[in-house]
């Protein structure tokens, strides 16, 4: 603790040596303390209005993030200066770790702090109080913009249809695709979901999907995410969805088609994440409301398409992995997951949601005929 941290809480450490006080209450004592320092004495009123909005947006986004960010990715990511962020949180370095390296993490020192600022009962002051569904709103809002802004067809412009996801390397992955940006392709449903938004044909999650889908599930399968971008699709489908025009959305319709279409395609683009736009693309139904949407994106040398069903069938995904007949398949007890035995000798663990390949079980020395979950 430094000398102007000593003097700013010393009325309270004071305090607490002489008094029974409950654990809690100090920490909240110690947290209005050193938050109400931060608007200096001589702020005019619309200084101090000024800095204490500031303060919510950008104190209020470190606390309900759902992965550290340095404070150079968070001011990318709330489309604000570095020098914004730095001001700011100046003051707060007695509750904030702040690293001098721009590319290192913030974090808070004790998690108490976020409970302290998203609880109303805790949190006092109307000034500092942070509303953490409109948080959560403001975030899931600044990583659609950033998606929208950042990403676009072959993200990595290798110009070829081939290249392996495992091909590339991490520092080229990180140049295409900063710290900020693949945070917002991860999390940005996540936040819609603790927003308790609800969603409307043509807002503003309708309008990114229809124009960036096929590249938010490049960029996921570039990170190596695609069964994370699967599992953000399932909780898309779960957020209520506000009819204004009709009585069936058409963003539901497009939610769904998107679901079987990811799930049906997610070991192709997870292999060669470019291939969403030809493979993926060519071999959709012919009624699948994404490829209709996508069509143009197919490239120009695909001249003669194959004949292909008119919608979906009832086969959801395909588990590839075993090189020899399948034996016998169980799922575990919650459902989560998926065991299956096979001819060449393995026994494989699948995720029954996303189809992702756990764990591969080597080691019998001959076909393995049954499988079970204790």
């Amino acid at each position: 603790m430094d000398d102007k941290a000593r003097n700013i809480l010393a009325p309270i450490l004071e305090e607490s040596s002489t008094s029974i006080t409950a654990p809690e209450k100090l920490l909240d004592k110690v947290y209005i303390t050193v938050l109400s320092h931060t608007i200096h004495t001589d702020y005019t009123s619309e200084k101090r209005e000024e800095v204490c909005s500031a303060l919510k947006h950008i104190l209020g986004s470190v606390t309900v993030l759902s992965s550290q960010l340095s404070a150079y990715a968070l001011a990318k990511l709330l489309h604000i200066t570095k020098q914004e962020v730095d001001q700011t949180l100046e003051d707060l370095r007695d509750i904030l770790d702040i690293p001098e390296d721009q590319t290192r993490l913030l974090h808070l020192h004790h998690p108490s702090f976020r409970n302290f600022l998203l609880s109303k009962d805790r949190c006092i002051d109307s000034k500092f109080w942070v509303d953490e569904k409109q948080a959560h709103r403001i975030l899931a809002e600044s990583c659609i913009r950033l998606m929208s802004t950042s990403l676009k067809q072959d993200i990595c412009g290798l110009g070829t249809q081939d290249v392996h996801a495992t091909d590339i390397k991490s520092s080229q992955i990180e140049q295409c695709l900063p710290f900020e940006v693949q945070y917002a392709c991860l999390y940005w449903v996540q936040h819609l979901q603790k927003s308790d938004i609800q969603l409307y044909d043509n807002d503003q999650v309708h309008r990114f999907l229809q124009t960036h889908l096929l590249h938010w599930l490049e960029a996921l399968s570039w990170m190596q995410n695609i069964s994370e971008g699967v599992l953000a699709i399932f909780s898309l489908e779960s957020i209520p969805l506000v009819s204004i025009t009709s009585d069936f959305p058409r963003l539901h319709s497009f939610i769904c088609d998107i679901k079987r279409f990811a799930l049906y395609y997610r070991s192709t683009i997870k292999r060669v994440p470019i291939q969403i736009y030809s493979v993926a693309l060519v071999s959709a139904p012919a009624n699948s409301i994404v490829r209709n949407q996508f069509e143009d994106r197919i490239p120009k040398y695909i001249q003669r398409r194959p004949g292909v069903q008119k919608n979906w069938s009832t086969l959801l995904q395909t588990l590839e992995g075993h090189s020899h007949r399948v034996l016998t398949v169980a799922f575990s007890p919650d459902g989560k997951q998926l065991a299956s035995a096979s001819h060449d000798r393995t026994v494989r663990l699948w995720d029954a949601a996303t189809g992702a390949a756990l764990q591969t079980l080597e080691g019998h020395s001959n076909s393995v005929y049954t499988v079970a979950f204790s």
